[in-house]
């Protein structure tokens, strides 16, 4: 434990330094930062993500050294590096490591991070929430996501977001929820990464000028079906997420959306992270927490939660099971024991 938290403050000085000095030098530090990445990079995902993007930077030409310039000088520096260091070191690595030993020894998956849908008239409340995070964090989870819907307020989490400061957590949000009452309360937590939901041209564009007025580290995102496509994401809005100065981009594929149609999203997503062209970071939403898990405990498992605490997210299991935050009195372990045994493939391993 003493060794993590040194680790963690060297690596907090020499961020501090890297974003000083990618003001300057944007190539050169980028470069350097990724050395050191690669050199404290004891997770395997930590590994994975820094020998990739290595290479990508390897190309000079690489859209990727204005991404992390452009996401350093127009973001909060304070709400950058608390986000990342929670999701890169404490998730990634010190809460991977708890992980992947619990799985070893209690024969189940432990997912990497949690999704929740919150919604209007949801009998999942704050507080059971924080006892989700609090059994979480004991697990090795210290990653969270929520989708909220348009009727839910997301400032109603800011108690959790405060009052767990070393997870790091993700807010997918309406674009009609952004307001300056919650940009500032995005700063005053830091530890959040608040992504506006790309639907009218006009009133996104509105949203991302005001978050990035005060410097609120923010990103985008969409849903998409069978009548979404690549080609309409690089005519129609594309346009509206470089003007905005977006560094991320989640596509989130609906519940009813067909598998042909989500592998192509899949597909199209990897190609143009590896084609470098734009500097913004695409994300297939499920495919990609999949594939992270994957990495980190070589048995992928995504878990998400609807308004009531029920899973609608399971690989291999179509099961509606009440949480148990809600009166069934199962615990979080409980849950993962009952729905996500380890595959045989994992057992074998």
């Amino acid at each position: 434990m003493k060794s993590d938290v040194m680790t963690r403050i060297f690596i907090s000085a020499a961020v501090d330094k890297g974003f000083k000095d990618i003001e300057r030098d944007p190539k050169r530090s980028v470069r350097q930062l990724v050395d050191l990445g690669t050199f404290f990079a004891k997770g395997r995902f930590q590994r994975y993500f820094f020998d990739i993007f290595g290479e990508m930077l390897r190309n000079e030409r690489s859209s990727y050294y204005k991404w992390i310039h452009d996401l350093v000088v127009n973001a909060d520096q304070k709400q950058l590096k608390a986000f990342g260091m929670n999701l890169a070191y404490n998730s990634w690595t010190v809460g991977a490591k708890t992980v992947r030993a619990l799985e070893q020894d209690a024969g189940h998956n432990v997912p990497w991070t949690l999704v929740f849908q919150m919604a209007e008239g949801g009998t999942l409340t704050v507080r059971m929430l924080d006892e989700v995070i609090r059994q979480g964090r004991e697990m090795g989870i210290y990653c969270y996501m929520f989708f909220c819907g348009q009727n839910y307020s997301p400032l109603t989490l800011e108690p959790l977001l405060k009052k767990y400061s070393d997870c790091a957590f993700i807010l997918l949000v309406e674009d009609a929820q952004i307001t300056q009452e919650m940009a500032d309360a995005m700063l005053g937590v830091q530890n959040t990464l608040t992504c506006i939901r790309w639907d009218n041209p006009a009133d996104f564009m509105e949203k991302a000028a005001l978050m990035s007025a005060c410097k609120c580290f923010f990103a985008a995102w969409c849903p998409y079906n069978a009548d979404f496509s690549g080609e309409i994401y690089r005519r129609q809005i594309l346009p509206n997420v470089l003007q905005a100065n977006a560094p991320f981009f989640f596509f989130v594929a609906d519940s009813g959306c067909p598998e042909e149609v989500q592998k192509q999203m899949r597909e199209y997503t990897i190609h143009t992270r590896q084609s470098q062209r734009d500097p913004v970071f695409c994300i297939d939403f499920y495919s990609d927490l999949a594939f992270i898990d994957d990495v980190i405990s070589s048995d992928s498992c995504v878990l998400e939660f609807n308004k009531n605490g029920e899973t609608i997210s399971v690989p291999g299991c179509s099961v509606i099971q009440p949480f148990g935050l809600c009166g069934s009195g199962m615990t979080l372990q409980k849950l993962l024991q009952q729905f996500l045994p380890h595959s045989p493939a994992a057992q074998m391993g």
